[in-house]
């Protein structure tokens, strides 16, 4: 029996694994290809409970913005103030505020 059980450092330097390597092993593999396969596996876990990729949330809170920005502006030319925009549209005064700058 050994002694102690190698690191998986230990080994891929011993044998001289590559990263092109590790991808198709299942247990020797860096902290690095680790790292990524933990990422990749709830980024997966994520989609499957359904929540957006970042480039389809993105556009959708540019949209979102967009439409309060045009309510916001609808709103402030009837002579409203920026807290009673904020109260009818259902965001705080500091929002209000931003998206009329814009």
């Amino acid at each position: 029996p050994p002694l102690y059980t190698p690191r998986n450092d230990t080994l891929i330097q011993a044998l001289q694994i590559t990263p092109e390597e590790q991808k198709k092993l299942k247990t020797i593999i860096s902290k690095e290809e680790a790292a990524w396969r933990h990422a990749e596996r709830e980024r997966q876990r994520r989609r499957l409970a359904g929540m957006a990729e970042r480039s389809e949330y993105l556009e959708s809170m540019a949209a979102t913005t967009e439409e309060r920005r045009k309510a916001a502006l609808e709103l402030r030319g009837k002579g409203l103030s920026q807290r009673a925009i904020a109260k009818e549209l259902g965001i705080t005064q500091q929002r209000v505020s931003k998206l009329l700058k814009k």
